[in-house]
């Protein structure tokens, strides 16, 4: 269960880089926008991991 939700934010989040990768693509190059998204997404993925945890 846990994946596949972690697999949408995985999904959503390639989108919306995608997205704000090509409107964004004349200032900031596209693939360090999509690198910094998947961090972010990746840390938004972790936090119910952590709660869970502690």
């Amino acid at each position: 269960m846990l994946g596949i939700i972690v697999l949408g934010f995985f999904m959503l989040g390639g989108t919306i880089g995608m997205l704000m990768g090509r409107l964004l693509a004349r200032h900031i190059p596209a693939l360090l926008l999509q690198k910094i998204f998947s961090v972010f997404v990746f840390l938004i993925a972790l936090l119910p991991l952590t709660t869970r945890l502690s």
